[in-house]
């Protein structure tokens, strides 16, 4: 993780530099609607901040998110250390915004050079993957929703699944000696990958135990460039990447689902008999396997931010949105369902929704109990709830003794 932490500090200036102001491009402190906060950090989690922006942007006390993707490792360096990991002025930024027709636009501006730093930042890993060191009191890694990554092959692919120890030989390795076919060309495109500093890559690292600066292949640099890969391979059965389940959840620019245009793999980690999708099928949404502990490719949206003795943001409109997305109460109440958002237009789970979790990179899944369990809404926000779920009235008092009727479902307490 040494090799980690010092590549990451150097990707952060070049990464965000990257982004040369263009002469045409308004400067994100002009646009702002609201109070601005500044975003940055995984690629993966793009969508995320593409479904809650707009809706922070619409309320009453409106709130615009200007994000930027260099990678969750280079968002985290960011406010762990700016001096050491600066922002350049002039970097380009993303903020999303309702259009017309209800859809969302994606519309670009440049960072002030009165923002030096990152006011959040957003990780699919925790603080210490990053440093490779013991999270600082002064920053706090507060877990959103959950999400999972995953191994995918193109449509021509016949392969349905891949074990960890497969996958050890494929990335770590380059399937050398034929050890584990069909990912057997030596060559480094037919595996698309993505960075050390990438969630994605320091995700599926713990769960194959492969090094995620050790990996073999191309560098795809971001969730598109893998999918991009996979959808233009000439070699199908050769050809394997990874990518976040999120990404892969949404439709493709032209209105298509991107499911429908690559093969997702069902994961079979060590010491596992089978191998397991993140949702129950393979044309399921339900999240089953993620949310009870079978798929092991779990991660979360982590928001990072520096934080005062007691643990909370420092800046109070950093603490809204935290607050907003970890699903604590809030004041004004948003305007929005904020776990349908999550749900239908992130891709992600909601906390609330799940059965296990897990502290550390890579470390053991462990039962989890929320406070308030939302397993029966979010079930039918993604398809047919089970028969386990019973359906309720507000006021009704008809749920079972240790629930309680919320969003039209006996939940657990």
């Amino acid at each position: 993780m040494k090799t980690i932490a010092r590549l990451t500090g150097l990707l952060a200036l070049v990464a965000l530099t990257a982004f040369a102001q263009d002469g045409g491009t308004p400067s994100c402190d002009t646009v702002t609607t609201g109070t601005a906060i500044y975003v940055g950090g995984s690629t993966a989690l793009q969508p995320f901040v593409k479904a809650v922006g707009p809706a922070l942007a619409a309320q009453a006390t409106p709130y615009t998110l200007f994000y930027s993707g260099p990678g969750s490792c280079v968002g985290v360096n960011n406010v762990l250390d700016p001096v050491a990991n600066p922002l350049a002025a002039g970097a380009q930024f993303t903020y999303y915004t309702t259009t017309a027709d209800g859809g969302v636009a994606a519309n670009p501006c440049t960072l002030p050079a009165s923002q030096g730093k990152l006011d959040l930042a957003i990780s699919d890993v925790f603080v210490e993957t990053c440093s490779s060191a013991a999270r600082p009191a002064s920053i706090g890694d507060f877990v959103g929703p959950a999400q999972s990554m995953v191994f995918a092959v193109p449509n021509g692919s016949t392969q349905t699944a891949i074990t960890a120890e497969e996958a050890y030989i494929v990335f770590g390795f380059g399937g050398v000696n034929q050890l584990a076919p069909p990912w057997t060309n030596p060559s480094d495109t037919t595996r698309a990958i993505r960075s050390a500093s990438s969630g994605t890559q320091l995700i599926l690292s713990g769960a194959i135990g492969v090094p995620a600066a050790k990996w073999k292949g191309t560098n795809s640099g971001s969730a598109g460039g893998v999918f991009n890969a996979l959808t233009a391979s000439t070699s199908p059965e050769a050809t394997i990447g990874i990518i976040g389940l999120d990404y892969l959840d949404q439709n493709d620019t032209d209105g298509t689902p991107r499911r429908s245009k690559v093969k997702m793999l069902a994961f079979a980690a060590k010491g596992q008999t089978y191998a397991y999708y993140p949702d129950s099928t393979h044309n399921a949404y339900d999240k089953r396997n993620l949310r009870d502990g079978h798929y092991e490719g779990l991660g979360y949206a982590h928001l990072i931010a520096p934080v005062d003795s007691s643990g909370v943001p420092t800046q109070s409109k950093v603490k809204f949105v935290v607050d907003l997305l970890t699903g604590q109460p809030v004041t004004p109440a948003p305007a929005f369902d904020v776990a349908k958002v999550i749900v239908q237009n992130a891709h992600l789970v909601p906390q609330c929704a799940m059965a296990v979790q897990r502290t550390a990179e890579g470390g053991d899944l462990k039962p989890f109990k929320p406070a308030e369990s939302c397993a029966c809404y979010f079930e039918s926000l993604v398809g047919t709830p089970p028969a386990s779920c019973v359906t309720c009235t507000a006021g009704s008092n008809t749920c079972a003794s240790g629930t309680t009727c919320r969003n039209g479902f006996c939940e657990a307490n």
